[in-house]
């Protein structure tokens, strides 16, 4: 798996201040260079062929989002602890679990299509057959977790990987945050740290009065 930044943020007096990038329901105008990309009259995005056909841009459910990365972030005893994990991206119709069994990868990709999720080269593995599967894009480096419930099959991104943290000064005129020498493992969207370890020597802003923290999350492994 190629290693991703999935997301950075400061804490900042357990004020959460971050920075991500949202796709707009309407847009301004569309660059010329983009000539078959047009706008309807509601604002919405289409692409018009040749023959005059109109294909309209259908979006998927978000696969992070930045509630997921800073609203479930609790104190502990010695630290952090951080819960990354999402809900469900969709769900769909448990009868396909014979498809998935059978790892047909055409009717897989189609039904992911029709929930506004494009595939690339994927590989079915039966984690646990007629209950359990992952689908792994080889193309965009995501694994798809579809599990079987009493009447569907939900479908959701598990995040493992790496959460880099260190300290950053606000007050320098170019402030760069430094990583701890550690980091903590990621594991279906949680993980803690420890600030305790973060002293003496380690503490260059006085944290503990201040409470400047950097993270960054990783889709790497240790």
């Amino acid at each position: 798996m190629n290693p991703k930044i999935l997301f950075s943020c400061i804490v900042c007096c357990l004020i959460l201040a971050t920075a991500f990038l949202f796709i707009p329901n309407a847009y301004a105008e569309v660059p010329k260079v983009y000539s078959e990309i047009k706008l309807d009259s509601e604002g919405k995005l289409f692409l018009e062929k040749a023959s005059g056909e109109r294909c309209p841009m259908v979006q998927g459910p978000a696969i992070y989002t930045a509630e997921q990365f800073t609203q479930r972030i609790t104190g502990t005893a010695n630290g952090l602890s951080f819960d990354f994990s999402s809900a469900p991206l969709f769900n769909l119709d448990a009868k396909y679990a014979k498809e998935l069994d059978a790892t047909m990868h055409k009717d897989i990709k189609a039904l992911f299509r029709k929930q506004g999720v494009g595939l690339g080269k994927i590989d079915i593995v039966k984690v646990a057959p007629g209950k359990e599967w992952l689908v792994q894009d080889k193309d965009q480096s995501l694994t798809y977790h579809i599990k079987a419930t009493a009447d569907s099959l939900t479908v959701n991104v598990p995040l493992d990987g790496i959460l880099y943290y260190g300290l950053i000064k606000p007050d320098e005129k170019y402030p760069y945050p430094v990583f701890f020498r550690r980091v903590s493992t990621i594991t279906n969207g949680k993980t803690s740290i420890d600030i305790t370890k973060i002293g003496d020597k380690f503490d260059f802003v006085g944290w503990q009065k201040k409470w400047f923290w950097y993270y960054r999350l990783s889709s790497d492994s240790p």
